[in-house]
């Protein structure tokens, strides 16, 4: 079994290390010797002056690599060796089907100008991390419209086949091209996490307003993508425009798939008829347990919707409707459907111009005992110190909660006094009971 495969965590010897480990030497001619002669010998390697047969069949693979692959009739033992001599340009799909040391492919993404590198988001592997990355960064960079020298729709294909089986997740920042997500499905059977914003970096004074947001034909395609995938467990579409009506076509795709666990639409257009679509995804049969529609324009109506949805739902944790416009009534509204809401877990209601009614509706929630919330987030709102003071007393019979953002309101001193409540429910709930 090889020493590094797919999987293996980056403690291996690199690639330095390994040279460090042998001392070379320098022969010199001795006196009365043939000088050109010991020359000669010396000059056999730049490392050394003789080569060892090994090295001679190392060095030999090596350079035919890409036209013959032998590495599983290479010695477990020498395989380090093999791999720190391969060219760091071979093509793709060799590299992909015949390399497995770890210290390769780190070596090959470190010769890339890739900043924050970090193995921990790519399944603790160097490998996963440069198909994946590689990957990310063709289709970002390739344009239909491109000249000669540009990315071509075959390059992307060759990687697609080269990295089907080590490609998990990809986080797409602009999409030029509007490539049809379908073929990213088809090709990565195990795609799980798919981050996708349609739009240009960088833009400069070549900015056009057609450049931006997904269109209603990208929507379209999504919608069969999701529909057919039976391994995406986290879609997030931030910063797409995305309005009412591309939700609508986005639902038809989600409305048949029970795999999608994570949803994020943060960032867009959509206002109550959107969200009255969406909370179809949070009946009873519901499996999605984080869903994200900050910075949209959901007002009282659809904290109506959401507020209803959540009084039958029980698979939802995490609820993001920060910047929204919600207001005291639609925040009120929320808040009495999440009352008896026993699986939420993180509610985010920052920046909705919530005030009174939608404070005694919290402290209805937290006096019934069966909400089971540990982090909320009620910041920039319009709170009042009576507000705050109702909120103290309430707050003190629900343990549960041990993560409160109260900050920019109009709390006074019961700011402090939530926060220390706060603490205590946290200290209590690690079993390190403090003094407040």
């Amino acid at each position: 079994m090889m020493e590094a495969g797919i999987g293996s965590t980056t403690t291996a010897i690199a690639v330095a290390d390994e040279v460090k480990r042998f001392k070379s030497r320098v022969l010199e001619a001795r006196p009365g010797k043939n000088p050109a002669r010991h020359q000669h010998r010396g000059s056999l390697d730049e490392e050394g002056p003789v080569l060892s047969l090994r090295m001679w069949c190392l060095k030999t693979i090596a350079k035919n690599f890409e036209r013959s692959p032998m590495m599983t009739r290479v010695p477990d033992s020498q395989v380090p060796k093999l791999t720190a001599l391969l060219d760091l340009n071979l093509n793709i799909e060799v590299a992909a089907a015949h390399i497995y040391d770890e210290n390769y492919w780190k070596r090959r993404s470190m010769a890339k100008a890739w900043k924050h590198l970090e193995i921990a988001n790519h399944g603790m592997t160097w490998k996963q991390l440069y198909l994946e990355r590689t990957l990310q960064d063709l289709l970002e960079e390739y344009s239909p419209e491109g000249g000669s020298d540009a990315i071509t729709e075959e390059t992307i294909l060759e990687h697609l086949r080269a990295s089907q089986d080590f490609v998990f997740q990809l986080r797409i920042g602009q999409l030029l091209s509007h490539f049809d997500p379908m073929l990213l499905f088809e090709h990565l059977p195990n795609l799980s996490r798919l981050e996708l914003t349609y739009g240009v970096r960088r833009v400069g004074m070549q900015y056009e307003r057609s450049l931006f947001g997904m269109r209603m034909s990208d929507a379209g395609s999504l919608a069969r993508a999701i529909k057919a995938s039976s391994t995406l467990t986290t879609i997030c579409l931030p910063c797409n425009l995305v309005d009412d009506d591309m939700v609508q076509m986005l639902m038809t795709g989600l409305i048949s798939n029970c795999t999608v666990t994570h949803l994020d639409l943060s960032h867009n257009k959509i206002t109550n008829h959107g969200v009255r679509l969406l909370v179809k995804l949070l009946g009873p049969k519901s499996v999605v347990s984080t869903l994200n529609l900050c910075d949209n324009q959901i007002h009282v109506e659809g904290g109506r919707y959401l507020g209803r949805a959540l009084r039958h739902n029980a698979s939802l944790l995490d609820l993001n409707l920060r910047l929204n416009r919600l207001t005291d009534e639609g925040g009120r509204l929320l808040l009495d459907g999440a009352m008896r809401n026993s699986s939420l877990m993180m509610l985010n209601l920052s920046s909705n111009s919530l005030a009174s009614k939608s404070a005694n509706s919290l402290c209805a929630l937290f006096d019934t005992g069966i909400a089971s919330l540990t982090a909320l987030d009620l910041s920039c709102n319009e709170f009042s110190e009576e507000d705050g003071e109702a909120l103290v007393k309430s707050l003190g019979k629900f343990p549960s909660l041990v993560s409160l953002d109260a900050r920019r309101n109009l709390l006074g001193s019961a700011l402090d006094t939530l926060s220390n409540i706060v603490k205590r429910n946290e200290l209590a709930a690690r079993g390190a009971e403090g003094k407040y």
